[in-house]
């Protein structure tokens, strides 16, 4: 079984902006999701889902 845990700060930037550490997060969802692993834990606590549903397209 593969595990991968990963505790973001600010995924809302990494979803919404075009900054240097946003593309960089980027890089890493996107790494992820190659990895297939059985189990992806995404901490992040400040999350606001509303900024998301905006913004489905950038990720």
């Amino acid at each position: 079984m593969k595990m991968i845990s990963w505790n973001i700060d600010s995924i809302n930037a990494a979803l919404t902006s075009d900054s240097a550490r946003a593309q960089l997060s980027r890089g890493v969802l996107y790494k992820l999701a190659e990895e297939d692993a059985d189990i992806v834990a995404i901490q992040e606590t400040n999350f606001q889902p509303q900024a998301h549903r905006r913004n489905t397209k950038s990720c």
